[in-house]
């Protein structure tokens, strides 16, 4: 049954918006410098280590041995850090038989300590990735902590992360080398998800069947107290004013941003008579959408939709995504904007 059977055209979710498309600056602005400053590679490392999941196939990502929990995420930054500068140790035997996976991962350290945009560190989670599936997945946790272990007792003293200090994540102190930012950072990522999941659960409790609604709930519980009620085709038009608060990005770039602690939505409005366009907010991973074999990773999205007989995937928890929240030939017209 096509999609014009089931009677989807009756919302504005597939209409042929006129937000602007690809191509939006991804240069760091005021919104994003916390991220891209020099000083701050620890959250980029963080920001890849968790995209490079999204650069697996979807049987992989469900595996607990490819996921990066705090033991992990500390090894892995020190790692990073010490191939960044150039300052790795003679390897062990066991990085010497994946010495292919050591190029990617000191590859990758290289561009996301110098990156200057969400495609830099798009580029270098594929190649984290790459790493993670050349010494295999059941390999991954021993490589990982040896590697770690190898830069961490070898590190010129002015540059490495002491991974000792690293592997209490929920304890800040000025005793460690970078005064507890680390620390602080997992701490403030853990508190945005909890907040996300209740904001979340609220908004959608209250409006499954509505985006626009589901959306002014959701970031009235995320804390912006003013938000207006605006139906999706003029909040589309509203984020593309100059003061919005809004900045458009990509997919991708939603993504990274929801998974470092931001809120980030996806809409397409629709400008013919009584529609009214669709919107949704962005999980913390691309995922294998539920409803289409024609795209392989889309952003998670969270929201509201209007009943459909015979369909729901205009609505979700994060079970579904863009490709399945909009039909396949709008999903490249859908935009992305992060809230500033």
């Amino acid at each position: 049954m096509s999609w014009e059977d089931q009677g989807r055209q009756g919302h504005g979710w597939f209409g042929h918006g006129s937000a602007p498309g690809a191509g939006a600056n991804t240069q760091p602005d005021s919104g994003a410098d916390a991220l891209f400053d020099p000083t701050n590679s620890s959250d980029r490392f963080d920001a890849i280590a968790h995209a490079a999941i999204a650069n697996l196939s979807a049987a992989d990502r469900n595996r607990g041995s490819a996921s990066f929990d705090a033991r992990r995420l500390a090894e892995f930054r020190t790692l990073m850090s010490a191939l960044s500068e150039r300052n790795f140790p003679g390897a062990s035997s066991d990085m010497s038989a994946n010495s292919d996976a050591v190029d990617r991962l000191r590859q990758a350290a290289e561009l996301a300590n110098k990156a200057t945009s969400q495609q830099d560190l798009a580029k270098a989670s594929s190649l984290v990735a790459q790493a993670m599936q050349t010494v295999g997945l059941d390999s991954w946790s021993r490589f990982l902590a040896g590697a770690a272990s190898n830069a961490d007792a070898n590190g010129a003293p002015d540059k490495k992360i002491q991974l000792a200090e690293l592997q209490t994540p929920n304890r800040a102190t000025d005793a460690s080398p970078d005064g507890g930012r680390n620390a602080q950072r997992d701490q403030e990522k853990a508190e945005f998800q909890a907040k996300f999941d209740a904001a979340n659960a609220d908004a959608y409790k209250k409006w499954s069947l509505d985006c626009s609604h589901y959306l002014q709930a959701f970031l009235i519980n995320m804390g912006f107290a003013d938000t207006p009620y605006r139906t999706a085709n003029e909040f589309m038009a509203f984020v593309q004013q100059k003061n919005s608060g809004w900045k458009q990005v990509t997919a991708e770039e939603a993504v990274l941003q929801s998974a470092n602690g931001r809120i980030a939505i996806a809409g397409l409005a629709d400008m013919r008579p009584e529609h009214s366009g669709h919107i949704m907010v962005i999980g913390q991973q691309m995922m294998s959408p539920s409803t289409t074999t024609r795209i392989s990773q889309s952003p998670q999205v969270f929201g509201g939709g209007v009943a459909v007989p015979g369909w729901s995937a205009n609505r979700s928890t994060g079970q579904n995504t863009v490709a399945d929240a909009w039909q396949s030939d709008q999903v490249r017209q859908v935009t992305y904007w992060v809230k500033q």
